[in-house]
Order: C-alpha cells, then sequence, then structure tokens
C-alpha cells in the first residue's frame, strides 16, 4: 500500500460508518522495483469488535480492469484475507476467481489473483 486515508464519518473517533480509502502500485513478486498497474480500494467498518466490513477493490493493468469484494478485518491494516474476483474489462471481462491479501506491513502488502479458468 502506498496511500491511505481514514474518513472519520458519524460519530467522532471510530465508528460503524467509517470508510478507509487506499491506493498503491502493483508489482510481480518476482520484479518488485517493476510496475505493472495500480490498486485502488475502500473499506466501510460495520463491526467494531474487529475493525471489519465489506471492502472493494479495482486493480487497473495493461489491458483491463480486475473487480474484487468481499470482507476484511483489522482495517485499516488488514489481517491476511481471500476475496472474491467479481469481473473486469477489457481482457479481464470474464475473470472471476480468488483475490488473496497478505500483509507484510503496513506499507508492503502481497496481493494475489488467482483467475478461474471458464
Amino acid at each position: 500500500m502506498q496511500t491511505g486515508e481514514e474518513l472519520d464519518l458519524g460519530a467522532p473517533g471510530r465508528s460503524i460508518g467509517d470508510q478507509f480509502v487506499f491506493r498503491g502500485s502493483l508489482s510481480p513478486a518476482d520484479e518488485p522495483d517493476r510496475v505493472i498497474g495500480r490498486f485502488s480500494e475502500f473499506c466501510v467498518i460495520s463491526d467494531l469488535e474487529r475493525n471489519a466490513g465489506p471492502c472493494m477493490l479495482t486493480a487497473v493493468l495493461e489491458g483491463g480492469q480486475i473487480a474484487v469484494q468481499g470482507e476484511q478485518d483489522g482495517i485499516p491494516t488488514p489481517t491476511s484475507a481471500t476475496n472474491a474476483i467479481t469481473g473486469g474489462t477489457g481482457k479481464f471481462r470474464k475473470a472471476q476467481g480468488e483475490m488473496t491479501l497478505e500483509v507484510l506491513s503496513a506499507a508492503t502488502w502481497v496481493i494475489t489473483f488467482q483467475l478461474a479458468d471458464r
């Protein structure tokens, strides 16, 4: 993750409905200095005990986009999660499968797209 912002909505302090917006660059695991795309994600807190809620992520790559959604715990630095690939555009227009998110640090996430064959 490169940048993130917390939106304190409703009651002051952490409360249901607060949002977190993130963005960052996408690089191959074996070439971390080569940027091949970018992602944007936002999450809405719906469970204060787990700092969890639904999240939507869009990955922009050469040839199209991949859309992902699902719940994540530990927002704004989520714990590892597996969310659904819900679609895409361009060469990813028939995309489905799963995205796995592994947090190495607040600034470094491993995002793996596992596209199902159709």
